[in-house]
């Protein structure tokens, strides 16, 4: 039994009906789509190079603070004239679990005005308003790119999003084996102009503030930054052939089920009986996941309001995704479920997962 957050070598797939097949199956598993597409303000590059250090979370708030203290930024433009040189006007925002790119607001086919695969992703973290995206710049060690883009005051959310998203790609992305350390290469559907074009005029983004849309095509401000799910589909028809290999590619992989095991809230093939004595007098939100009764599923339990446990079924479709029995939407992976219903409620009380449980004994 696998929890289907599954390799897919994206080399192998061929054609834009079978990147749609893993897009669907495998793709924006916790924000409603495959791919983000949501106006931001391009605030420009810093270099942060370091011969034998991976920019990390500490990288990131030495960077926060020279792009939103104007000395520290004219200290950094002395040393290279380029940096923090964003744009006045906003631009488009893309990704995807192939990486992520940046437009200007028009329907053309013009290019970007950067994109990087997720192989190239070190580092992503959200601060505030900002978000901050370490790459890897060129082949060589030791040099690394931060670009910092930030959203308008109302999306106060959007930051910690696309951060959550990037994550999770890179996290599919290391477990692919391409990451910038590896030296090895993903996809790069996030380069191809003319399918971006094309996103982005089924985006909300696009169709949502006309009065933002000048006569060059440019878009203004969504409240939803999400592709549809029929959006985000091809129209490209599979066939049962290109079905049934996309399928099989995730249910022979073994790694999902290493991936769900080392989740804390995962408790593994235990008794209903056992889940709730090892929520007994937690706190409202604790919750884990352990196998089902019937062996061919999963369960969550979860402490609701009043100091109850209930115990969710989840279900895995014939589409290879998971929902809980009851709920139309469903999701990627045990893990995509689990994140969803971290920030949405499952019962109408407004109960949703908080906590894991950490007692195993």
């Amino acid at each position: 039994m696998t929890d289907t957050m599954e390799e897919m070598p994206t080399s192998t797939l061929k054609g834009r009906a079978l990147q749609s097949a893993m897009q669907t199956l495998r793709g924006s598993v916790s924000f409603g789509g495959s791919t983000i597409i949501e106006k931001v303000h391009y605030k420009g590059f810093v270099n942060c190079d370091h011969p034998t250090r991976l920019p990390n979370e500490y990288t990131i708030q030495g960077l926060h603070d020279i792009f939103t203290n104007k000395k520290q930024m004219k200290l950094a433009q002395d040393e290279n004239p380029l940096a923090g040189r964003g744009f006045k006007k906003a631009v488009l925002l893309m990704c995807s679990y192939d990486g992520f790119r940046l437009d200007m607001f028009s329907k053309a086919e013009e290019g970007a005005i950067l994109h990087f695969t997720i192989d190239k992703v070190v580092a992503v973290k959200a601060i505030d308003r900002f978000v901050y995206i370490i790459v890897k710049r060129g082949k060589q060690d030791g040099k690394y790119t931060c670009q910092c883009i930030f959203v308008d005051a109302k999306l106060k959310t959007m930051p910690e999003t696309i951060e959550k998203f990037l994550l999770e790609a890179m996290e599919d992305a290391n477990r692919l084996g391409l990451s910038p350390l590896q030296n090895k290469k993903r996809g790069a559907s996030i380069r191809d102009d003319e399918e971006s074009a094309r996103l982005r005029s089924l985006s909300e983004a696009f169709r949502t503030n006309a009065d933002l849309v000048d006569t060059t095509g440019k878009m203004g401000l969504s409240q939803k930054a999400y592709l549809s799910d029929q959006a985000a589909k091809e129209n490209d028809a599979l066939t049962e052939e290109d079905r049934n290999k996309v399928q099989a590619m995730f249910d022979n992989s073994t790694t999902g089920k290493a991936a769900l095991e080392s989740k804390p809230w995962y408790h593994g093939d235990i008794e209903r009986v056992v889940a709730e004595r090892r929520l007994l007098d937690c706190p409202r939100g604790t919750f884990l996941i352990r196998v089902s009764s019937d062996k061919s599923n999963y369960s969550l339990s979860l402490v609701i309001s009043g100091g109850k446990v209930r115990h969710f079924k989840i279900l895995k479709t014939d589409q290879g995704r998971w929902n809980i029995q009851g709920h139309a939407q469903s999701y990627i992976s045990v893990g995509a479920l689990v994140m969803h219903y971290s920030e949405a409620d499952i019962t109408a009380e407004g109960d949703r997962c908080g906590q894991p449980c950490l007692d195993k004994s």
